[in-house]
């Protein structure tokens, strides 16, 4: 191999990771949707695989950890959903919030809540979207904050039991 055949193929590579670490980077919001707030937080759902079947009858939580700060939320404005895009929107109805030991907020949910939205639940072994919208507290038009988080739920639910 010559040098200028190895130069132009070292920078073709360069180029292209480059544009993978771009793509990667970018916010999966930005394409073909429309912002749900101001600024966008980061969600993590723990666990983010969740047997639906299997905890029949129990209380297990599935929490919901986030980067925003618990001390300026407007708690009694915070949202949160199900959503897979095809089938719409479901609230999850009842949930708890919390302060985590680094100051973020923390949302909690039972199982049985995340239940009620099987109408909403993509078919077995598909990936779900938990969406978490909210708004700050103090001013008179506080910034609004949303951010979302695969979910990957098995178990038979919904229309296909």
């Amino acid at each position: 191999m010559s040098k200028a055949t190895f130069y132009k193929s070292s920078r073709l590579s360069v180029f292209c990771i480059a544009t993978l670490l771009f793509v990667l980077s970018t916010s999966m919001t930005s394409y073909g949707q429309e912002p749900c707030g101001n600024y966008e937080i980061s969600v993590n759902v723990a666990a983010n695989r969740i047997n639906i079947t299997s905890l029949d009858g129990t209380a297990h939580a599935v929490v919901v950890h986030t980067n925003q700060h618990y001390s300026i939320v407007n708690r009694s404005l915070t949202q949160v959903f199900v959503n897979d895009g095809e089938n719409g929107d479901c609230p999850i109805a009842s949930f708890g919030q919390r302060e985590d030991d680094n100051g973020h907020l923390d949302i909690y949910f039972l199982l049985d809540s995340l239940k009620a939205c099987a109408g909403a639940l993509v078919k077995n072994y598909e990936f779900n979207i938990l969406r978490i919208e909210g708004v700050e507290t103090g001013e008179d038009d506080p910034p609004t904050f949303c951010g979302e988080s695969y979910m990957h739920i098995v178990g038979k639910q919904g229309h296909d039991k």
